[in-house]
């Protein structure tokens, strides 16, 4: 009795494969050339998502390594528990997974990211940093020979989660509809630098007085991202948070008003936001 060659390369990739992530207990991308030869030229439609922390750096710059290394586990034994037992998940790198999963549609796909993103909405993690991630999804076609082309159509899909807000999944079939309207972010001046003297300023507001620090610049050069940043910086540092609204009839200007629990008599930071 001869084994089907499918069934050769499931055993192979058992077999041969021998990386496995230290921190998650998932595989590692070392698998990759064996699942591409289970996949490549698979008759029945499969799937391939990724996933990403959102604010990783963050998460490791606050909390520390060790609490992002512990995080990362979590994250890993989360999605290890959602799949079933003939789907494959490996730690891509960083923080980054890939799920491959066989005789998948799309839209199934989707059940699996939306079951994902409301585990980690709901789960405590180490330290108490609330934790979301991005998902990109992206199905098979007859021309995908490769894994590493679906890894490219999930990624795309994975950046427009980014870019739009992330904490949510985006199908690379739906990119075709949005594409032509997506924003051009190759404008947008690089803001590190000025960010970490926000940080350092927010981070002195809550240990002394208080502090305030206006934005200014020509439209499209990153002043509103800017403030994003700083805004994710606050969540993550359990720095309350409180935004006001401009009036689109009167043009008011827009405001980011941050200020900490122990002295919210005089530790507040007033943030411009465009």
């Amino acid at each position: 009795m001869r084994l089907s060659e499918e069934a050769t390369d499931s055993m192979s990739v058992e077999k041969k494969e021998t990386g496995i992530d230290p921190l998650t207990g998932l595989k590692d991308r070392s698998v990759l050339p064996y699942l591409n030869r289970q996949f490549s030229m698979r008759e029945h439609p499969w799937s391939l998502v990724i996933i990403d922390i959102d604010h990783f750096k963050l998460v490791n710059d606050i909390y520390g390594h060790l609490t992002g290394d512990e995080i990362l586990s979590q994250v890993g034994q989360t999605i290890k528990v959602n799949l079933k037992s003939n789907d494959f998940a490996l730690r891509f790198g960083g923080d980054e997974f890939i799920v491959i999963l066989p005789d998948t549609s799309g839209n199934s796909a989707l059940d699996l990211a939306q079951r994902l993103l409301f585990e980690f909405r709901k789960r405590e993690f180490p330290g108490g940093p609330k934790i979301s991630v991005s998902i990109g999804i992206a199905q098979s076609k007859a021309a995908d020979h490769e894994v590493s082309d679906l890894i490219s159509m999930a990624d795309q899909a994975l950046y427009h989660a980014k870019e739009t807000g992330r904490g949510r999944f985006v199908l690379a079939d739906d990119l075709k509809f949005v594409r032509d309207a997506e924003p051009d972010f190759s404008h947008m001046v690089g803001r590190r630098d000025e960010l970490q003297q926000l940080r350092e300023l927010v981070d002195r507001a809550a240990g002394d007085s208080a502090r305030f620090c206006l934005l200014t610049g020509f439209q499209g050069t990153g002043k509103t991202k800017l403030v994003k940043e700083l805004f994710n910086y606050c969540q993550f540092k359990n720095m309350p948070v409180f935004t006001i609204e401009a009036h689109p009839v009167f043009q008011e200007e827009n405001f980011l008003i941050l200020s900490t629990v122990d002295a919210p008599d005089k530790s507040s930071t007033h943030q411009k936001s465009i």
